[in-house]
């Protein structure tokens, strides 16, 4: 019964899409909500490839939409649900990659390597980084880890209770704030979207 749901479901939002392209354009915002819940629709029925297509698509889209660059929040969103989702997957290699670049758009936004908000991602890559058998790479971020949170912590002392975070720092809070539940929401990067380079 459930399935059979499921398939009415993407039955429904595939049409959808349809008559959104045709009468928004392929690659509007109208049209790339749709895709978004149907790319979602089919993670949640465990069609996790065909998912993780959908979502590469919209990454694309979003990608082209903002000039070639994906540095904005629906390109972290949609890279970090991509690492999850890849990894849901079994498909760790994969999964590495966008969150490798997940972490990376979120780094050129808040104009800083390592923020509290950052820890999430580094984590997510040392454990991807461990299961592609790269335990030596897994070992050096760790130690970049521990490090960034050694001199921002020593920064915060420095500053004294009540100072002002280090330069950078309340950037990064805005940028990477919402990040954590992206991965496992996705639709909610449906403005845009896309695919790999």
């Amino acid at each position: 019964m459930k399935d059979k749901a499921f398939d009415r479901a993407v039955e429904v939002l595939e049409t959808a899409h349809a008559s959104a392209k045709d009468k928004f354009g392929e690659e509007t915002p109208e049209a790339s909500s749709v895709l978004a819940a149907l790319a979602t629709c089919h993670r949640q029925a465990g069609n996790l490839d065909s998912s993780a297509a959908l979502f590469e698509q919209l990454y694309d889209i979003n990608q082209r939409q903002s000039g070639g660059s994906a540095a904005n929040q629906s390109g972290i969103m949609l890279a970090r649900t991509l690492a999850d989702l890849l990894q849901e997957a079994d498909r760790h290699k994969d999964a590495l990659t966008w969150a490798e670049k997940a972490l990376s758009l979120t780094q050129q936004i808040a104009g800083v390597k390592f923020h509290p908000a950052f820890e999430p991602y580094f984590k997510l890559i040392i454990d991807l980084k461990n299961k592609t058998g790269d335990e030596a790479g897994a070992e050096e971020l760790r130690k970049q880890l521990l490090k960034h949170k050694a001199q921002l912590a020593g920064a915060a002392q420095r500053a004294g209770a009540g100072g002002r975070p280090p330069s950078g720092q309340a950037a990064a809070s805005k940028a990477a704030g919402r990040q954590g539940a992206a991965g496992r929401q996705g639709g909610a990067a449906g403005k845009k979207g896309g695919k790999k380079k």
